[in-house]
């Protein structure tokens, strides 16, 4: 990210700060949206699962059509269970609901 900064002539515009408290985010969380590459999204599956409140939704777009079962396999076994699959051209949308037990992830 602070390459990116860099390259975009913006080191005295942005603060970088990885203190969730100061962005207002409290955990457990009700939604999570990603709208990035299955690689991404099959790394922080679990985190995701962990960051959301019983019976909280996650979307995950951005998947290419030949790993969606990558990704939906990752999410079911860390608990999600599976409500919606959207499709278009070679695009993949998930939408997965954390039950409302914990998985004990």
């Amino acid at each position: 990210a602070q390459i990116n900064v860099q390259l975009s002539d913006l080191l005295g515009v942005l603060q970088q700060n990885n203190d969730q408290h100061t962005l207002g985010i409290t955990l457990p969380v009700r939604v999570v949206v990603a709208n990035i590459l299955a690689e991404i999204i099959l790394l922080f599956v679990s985190d995701v699962y962990e960051a959301l409140e019983p019976g909280g939704i996650y979307i995950a777009s951005g998947i290419i059509e030949r790993k969606e079962q990558a990704v939906v396999d990752a999410m079911e076994a860390a608990g999600f269970l599976i409500r919606e699959i959207n499709r278009d051209q070679e695009w993949v949308a998930i939408v997965a609901e954390k039950g409302l037990v914990s998985h004990g992830v």
